[in-house]
């Protein structure tokens, strides 16, 4: 039996101006090769029924022409079989229809519910592998330790990190509760 897949386009969610005020979703039809122009949407992937993520943008820009929807202020939450979540962010990004990859760029972020925090220049979402990558100098921190790299990968299933290239790191005891005697 094939897994079940699908996807959804939602608009209005998480839309608001600085007053918190919901703006609607509008779509345009545009002649320079791009079929809609959104803002403020969602696309969340299921599989089996089951969340595999979501993305959130500002604003987007679909050409079928590409299979490419482009977006700008992005959010991706990316979540495993046992619903941990790893939430990816920055100012640009890129979504491929026909892969269902995902490029965010412009200085990227990436938040662990395992409790650290990745940032570097670009990263790339496959999903074949479900793996986050990227090619360029990585800063990974966490409580205890920074480590540095010149390359990343993270594997969601199981949530398994390597850094790759000069690898540099620090670890530390974490400094004891307040008002603890050694």
């Amino acid at each position: 039996m094939c897994p079940r897949r699908a996807g959804a386009w939602r608009g209005d969610l998480g839309a608001y101006d600085e007053n918190g005020t919901s703006r609607p979703t509008v779509f345009q039809e545009i002649n320079d090769g791009t079929y809609a122009r959104a803002e403020g949407f969602t696309y969340t992937r299921t599989m089996d029924g089951r969340v595999e993520w979501e993305i959130r943008a500002g604003q987007a820009e679909y050409s079928e022409d590409r299979q490419t929807a482009r977006f700008d202020k992005v959010e991706a939450v990316f979540y495993d079989e046992n619903r941990r979540e790893v939430r990816l962010t920055g100012p640009h990004g890129a979504y491929e229809t026909n892969t269902q990859n995902i490029d965010v760029d412009g200085g990227v972020r990436v938040v662990s519910s395992l409790g650290y925090a990745l940032e570097t220049p670009s990263l790339r979402y496959t999903q074949d592998d479900r793996t986050i990558s990227g090619d360029e100098q990585v800063f990974v921190r966490g409580e205890g330790f920074s480590l540095e790299g010149g390359r990343v990968s993270l594997r969601l299933e199981g949530e398994f990190l390597v850094l790759d290239g000069n690898v540099r790191g620090t670890i530390w005891k974490p400094a004891p509760p307040a008002g603890a005697t050694p």
